[in-house]
């Protein structure tokens, strides 16, 4: 996965928006993913101005679009463009992007994920323990990535549980 963007040159205010890919991309798919994504991030505006971003794909199953720039916050019409951009990738790859109910855990040292309901029955299982590390697709600002990976005691998956 190329990141169009080294890590420094993030604004730390930049807004995220987690994107659930139901399985992995396959090669040809992440490389059609490319094109569309620098498709998208030429064209990204708000109000004529060019907004500053990047889409990640992580595991090559996690969709993070990020956005910023130097005039307003990102809103409005910049938000619907960046909905369209994943409603189209649904469509090309006949997948749901918009489901927000999937949950990303580590076990035997691989990611993997699970519909909400899935991942209670594995965490009732004793397969998903304190220590299980999750991805928090919650965050919302680029200063907040420290905490995307945490063990399942520190999530708010933990607040559910008791």
């Amino acid at each position: 996965m190329k990141i169009n963007r080294t890590i420094d040159s993030i604004s730390p205010d930049a807004r995220l928006w987690f994107y659930n890919v139901p399985r992995k991309l396959t090669g040809d798919e992440i490389a059609v993913f490319e094109v569309h994504r620098d498709e998208f991030l030429q064209s990204w505006k708000t109000h004529g101005k060019s907004n500053h971003g990047d889409v990640w794909l992580i595991e090559d199953q996690l969709i993070v679009v990020m956005g910023w720039n130097d005039f307003e916050s990102i809103s409005g019409c910049s938000i619907d463009k960046s909905v369209a951009f994943i409603r189209s990738l649904s469509e090309l790859f006949q997948l749901d992007l918009m489901d927000r109910m999937w949950v990303y855990f580590q076990r035997n040292g691989n990611w993997e994920s699970a519909k909400i309901h899935q991942f209670w029955a594995l965490r009732k299982a004793n397969e998903i323990g304190d220590t299980t590390l999750l991805l928090d697709t919650t965050i919302t600002e680029f200063s907040q990535m420290d905490a995307l990976c945490k063990p399942f005691a520190s999530s708010w998956h933990a607040q559910m549980w008791k």
